[in-house]
């Protein structure tokens, strides 16, 4: 089960930026189709690390998530929307580059980019946008090859002052990268495309004074980390962790509400397409657990994914689509929203096509001496581990702590092995797929948020 926690404080007490007017719906319905024939900006805005059911426009009646759930009311919803892995790079990489982590093969911890997959950054480059990605996760930066088709590329997860790195440093808060978002904005030429990559709520859990109003204060990070390992976790600690993580997330919402607010005091919110996901979830004891990148589990695979493009006729402000979706149907997505042929060579496909087949969403787990991968359609999920050779059809209305079965399930299960047919075999390492070494000032910084074994 999902661990519940009491609100120590009431609503009218939370620290967050008020909304500031209703949003822009009606107003941009006077010209349908102007952003088409203007190619409009893209702001692709990924917090790390955010699970889906803790928003409240999700159904998360505890937490507060007032700029998200206002956001939310000029968008496209998808309430079954999943990460094609539980970890930064790969997932990044899928979300980036529309194929899936078998085919990118960028899932290990020294795996980069291969240099001969084309990512959306080098499209919409080619195609006549302005360029940029600010990332406060350092397993999406250069020392990866992240940085390809970008004009700009700015990371924020190393002091860059001379004197001895801390590791708070280590990790740029939301509300600078939304600084740096819209000083980068100022001097764009249109269209632009920008990626955001803010790390909060990901570990270490250090939110704001002012937004730790969920629970009893701070945590070591290192002391969680100890107590995992040694199997001393209890739930008054899952219930701390937790805490820490839902003021996170209530302060990366005030930060993503200022920059949705500059970009509204720009005049830029009609003709902006706004995609907003995370990269992975995160696990807090339901399966004896914390963290991410330990399982395919759901409450780190399902993450939220809204879409608005208030000028365009094609996204209806307030819908909610619960079919399921994958990350690797934001490219494909983006690509037709704004007028681009769709290469043919992506494994996702688009959201908004006329006859998008329904289909289930694909998951790999290469991390750890693990080897999963996972379809999902729910209620049910299909969990193949490949080093085991081991099968588990869960039905995710009792969760996943035990096995389905396959007694009156025979179909679906044969359904899901179909669906996980398509992610093929995995992509070699080659010198078109190659291990990278780390840089020490990238290692060091994977090293503070946990990343290294």
């Amino acid at each position: 089960m999902i661990l519940l926690l009491a609100i120590c404080v009431s609503c009218d007490q939370l620290p967050v930026s008020p909304p500031e007017s209703p949003p822009e719906v009606e107003e941009s319905r006077a010209t349908p189709h102007r952003a088409e024939a203007l190619r409009p900006n893209v702001l692709l805005y990924v917090v790390d690390t955010l699970r889906a059911d803790h928003l409240g426009t999700y159904g998360n009646e505890t937490i507060r998530t007032p700029q998200l759930d206002r956001f939310a009311q000029s968008g496209v919803v998808f309430t079954n929307a999943y990460a094609n892995s539980t970890w930064t790079r790969p997932s990044m990489a899928s979300l980036l580059t529309g194929l899936y982590p078998t085919r990118h093969a960028t899932n290990t911890r020294g795996a980069a980019l291969p240099p001969d997959l084309q990512t959306l950054a080098e499209r919409l480059a080619e195609a006549g946008w302005q360029t940029a990605f600010i990332t406060a996760n350092p397993n999406v930066g250069s020392a990866f090859g992240f940085e390809r088709g970008f004009d700009s590329m700015q990371e924020m997860y190393a002091r860059r002052e001379p004197g001895e790195v801390t590791e708070s440093e280590l990790v740029t808060s939301s509300n600078v990268v939304t600084k740096r978002a819209l000083a980068w904005i100022d001097r764009a030429e249109r269209p632009f495309f920008l990626v955001c990559l803010s790390i909060d709520p990901h570990q270490p859990l250090r939110p704001p004074a002012r937004f730790d109003v969920y629970g009893k204060g701070r945590l070591d990070f290192d002391e969680i980390v100890r107590r995992q390992d040694e199997g001393r976790m209890t739930p008054e600690l899952f219930d701390r962790i937790l805490a820490l993580y839902r003021a996170e997330v209530t302060f990366n919402d005030d930060s993503f509400g200022k920059l949705m607010s500059g970009l509204r005091a720009r005049g830029l919110v009609r003709d902006t397409l706004v995609v907003f996901t995370a990269d992975h979830g995160e696990e807090f004891g339901e399966y004896g657990r914390v963290g991410h990148g330990l399982s395919l589990a759901d409450p780190v695979l399902r993450v939220p994914l809204i879409v608005s493009l208030p000028s365009s006729e094609r996204i209806n402000g307030g819908e909610r689509i619960d079919e399921t979706v994958e990350l690797v149907d934001v490219v494909p997505s983006i690509l037709d929203l704004v007028g681009l042929p769709n290469p043919g060579d992506l494994d996702g496909q688009s959201l908004f096509g006329s006859d998008t087949p329904a289909r289930p969403a694909l998951s790999t787990l290469r991390l750890r001496k693990k080897n999963l991968r996972a379809a999902v359609s729910p209620p049910w999920k299909l969990v193949h581990d490949i080093s085991s050779d081991r099968w588990d059809l869960y039905d995710l209305h009792v969760g996943e702590a035990k096995d389905a079965g396959v007694a009156g399930n025979k179909k679906v299960r044969a359904r899901l092995e179909s669906a996980l047919a398509r992610l093929g075999k995995e992509r070699p390492i080659s010198p078109a797929n190659p291990e990278t070494e780390i840089p020490a000032r990238t290692l060091e910084a994977l090293r503070a948020l946990g990343y290294t074994e």
